[in-house]
């Protein structure tokens, strides 16, 4: 008696060695497909199971790409190639490469803009004031130079480095959702990209980018290829 691991990552069976022949005919298994014998904690490949070899080389002519979904059991659930179609996964790696190198490249971005004002906060002298502001300057913009301007060093340096922190996981989210790993990460970057507090005037960008990875990495056919 086996139990099969479908391409939903779910477990079916415990079924006898005959079905699973039959379902391998059938092409809804191949010998990448993960199995499990009853009463074992151990999954294996198809391929790696000296008892389907014979099964496995019928159908080697096959192609893989025809196996997943060849058919269904009851309620509808299909068994196949683990983890999905490698065409389903292309697909998906094409979705997520846009929003990931715009988020990646956002955060490091930000990360050395980051830096620049870290440098400038250890080279400028003690009692040196910021220029004279021309007088159309937004009044939003204003507040937030003069608030930087009243800030003691350590308070600066502080927010650099909180600032440099952040965007890292900005940068490494979009690197990530490149590969389609770490999903977790990858939405804990989208959101603190949207959060102005942390972008100030680069909330125009960083707004829209976190959204589009949200949308994005939220869409089924993204989702399930995740690792």
């Amino acid at each position: 008696m086996y139990r099969v691991k479908g391409s939903d990552q779910n477990v079916y069976g415990p079924i006898p060695s005959e079905t699973v022949r039959q379902w391998i005919a059938e092409r809804r298994l191949d010998r990448l497909s993960e199995v499990c014998r009853e009463g074992e904690e151990t999954w294996v490949t198809l391929g790696q199971v000296p008892e389907f070899a014979d099964a496995l080389g019928a159908m080697s002519g096959a192609m893989p790409g025809a196996m997943p979904g060849a058919g269904d059991f009851s309620g509808g659930a299909k068994v196949g190639y683990v983890g999905g179609a490698p065409d389903d996964r292309a697909r998906a790696l094409a979705m997520v490469q846009g929003p990931g190198i715009g988020l990646a490249i956002y955060g490091g971005l930000m990360m050395l803009f980051g830096l620049v004002g870290l440098v400038t906060t250890a080279v400028m002298p003690k009692g040196a004031q910021f220029p004279e502001l021309p007088p159309d300057f937004p009044e939003f913009a204003r507040k937030a130079v003069e608030m930087q301007a009243s800030m003691p060093p350590w308070a600066s340096y502080l927010q650099g480095l909180i600032g440099m922190a952040v965007f890292a996981v900005v940068l490494v989210g979009g690197l990530r959702l490149m590969k389609l790993r770490s999903k977790g990460l990858v939405m804990a970057g989208a959101v603190l990209a949207i959060v102005p507090c942390f972008s100030s005037c680069c909330c125009v960008i960083g707004m829209p980018l976190g959204i589009w990875v949200i949308l994005t990495i939220n869409k089924p056919e993204v989702s399930s290829q995740f690792e």
